[in-house]
């Protein structure tokens, strides 16, 4: 992927300057730009070929495979994030993306479930078993509540349901307002009517 960056829920410069800084840290994209700096984004080192998820906020040079040519603070953080999802079950099915507000992709050792998600402390909680069906269950049952939450304080969602505990982009819906911001897991206030709010929401509506 040459030239221009490709299309993306961030503006055109927020965009150039991602692209501008992955390449000169010797990736090459492979999809548009994420919308949240913590999001994996697929890259490919040109330099060895190989192909990795990293958030923008730890876009470190690739280690070509050699543990020496990777940063202290990098192998830390990795040491720390293999033990901590470990020691409650997982186990990784991808490379470490680079920080751990960053999904990582991990597998339950005992029923096989597969999950995405960050590896704070916060985060990583023991497989269910089966898992996915209570998880599910209770992001359904979190996306409901906040569905209508926001439709009682009179706005509505921009983009589909972020998951549990993470911000979501909403408009107000009232007529001469529209204001577009983004609001946490929290119970909303109405809109203050104050205009367009915070740059850069997603450009595609919610499911």
């Amino acid at each position: 992927m040459t030239g221009q960056p490709p299309p993306t829920n961030y503006d055109r410069a927020i965009a150039t300057k991602a692209v501008e800084t992955a390449r000169s840290r010797g990736w090459e994209p492979q999809e548009p730009p994420p919308f949240y700096r913590h999001t994996p984004w697929l890259m490919k080192c040109v330099t060895c070929g190989r192909e990795a998820r990293l958030s923008m906020r730890a876009l470190t040079p690739c280690d070509h495979g050699d543990d020496t040519n990777r940063s202290e603070k990098v192998r830390q953080l990795e040491e720390t994030a293999f033990e901590r999802v470990r020691a409650v079950g997982w186990e990784p099915i991808e490379p470490f993306p680079g920080g751990m507000l960053a999904r990582w992709a991990l597998r339950c050792r005992e029923c096989g479930h597969e999950v995405s998600r960050p590896t704070t402390p916060a985060q990583v909680r023991p497989c269910h078993h089966p898992g996915w069906a209570a998880e599910r269950a209770a992001a359904a049952r979190d996306e409901r509540e906040r569905r209508s939450a926001l439709a009682k304080a009179g706005l509505r969602p921009l983009e589909p349901f972020p998951g549990v505990g993470v911000s979501w982009w909403v408009q107000c819906k009232k007529a001469g307002c529209r204001r577009k911001w983004m609001r946490g897991p929290g119970k909303p206030k109405p809109c203050p009517h104050a205009g367009d709010g915070k740059r850069n929401p997603p450009n595609r509506e919610a499911a």
